[in-house]
């Protein structure tokens, strides 16, 4: 999963506890929400939706170096 700038940020400045996405075909998140609610947004987007916690990605997200 590749993530943009902006996205890594609303990420780790949210408060909610699901990043629901689906992926496209180079890897990258073409739908994103944050949610509290898995069960909505999941039947909403289809079979193809992927989930994880907030709490595991915001340690990744800190330790990030940009190279611009």
């Amino acid at each position: 999963m590749q993530l943009t700038i902006k996205q890594a940020v609303k990420i780790y400045t949210s408060r909610k506890d699901f990043l629901i996405y689906t992926l496209d075909n180079n890897n990258k998140i073409d739908k994103c929400t944050l949610s509290n609610d898995l069960t909505r947004y999941r039947k909403a987007y289809g079979k193809n939706t992927k989930f994880i916690l907030t709490s595991v990605i915001k340690p990744k997200i800190k330790n990030l170096t940009i190279k611009l």
